[in-house]
């Protein structure tokens, strides 16, 4: 009797499941995307967390993005291996 009962569970619970997926609701993957709207200001701005921040003057971008490249490219300021100015002295 307990392996009758376990096997229409079972049953039940993979039916369940395949119906999800029939749906388009299977799984548990859920893609948010967020690389667009972004602003930018090269620079430190220690106010920049509080809610009425005014970044009007903050250029807007998409990512990807790599900061680096708004500054001149400096020896005395490279980025590292993956930078898109890097520069070896």
């Amino acid at each position: 009797m307990i392996e009758r009962a376990t096997l229409l569970f079972l049953t039940v619970l993979c039916s369940i499941s395949c119906y999800g997926t029939l749906l388009g609701n299977g799984g548990s993957e859920r893609k948010q995307l967020f690389d667009d709207n972004w602003k930018f200001a090269l620079g430190e701005y220690s106010s920049a967390s509080a809610v009425d921040f005014d970044d009007v003057r903050w250029r807007a971008l998409d990512l990807p993005h790599d900061w680096s490249i708004e500054g001149n490219i400096d020896r005395k300021n490279p980025t590292g291996a993956a930078g898109a100015t890097s520069l070896r002295a």
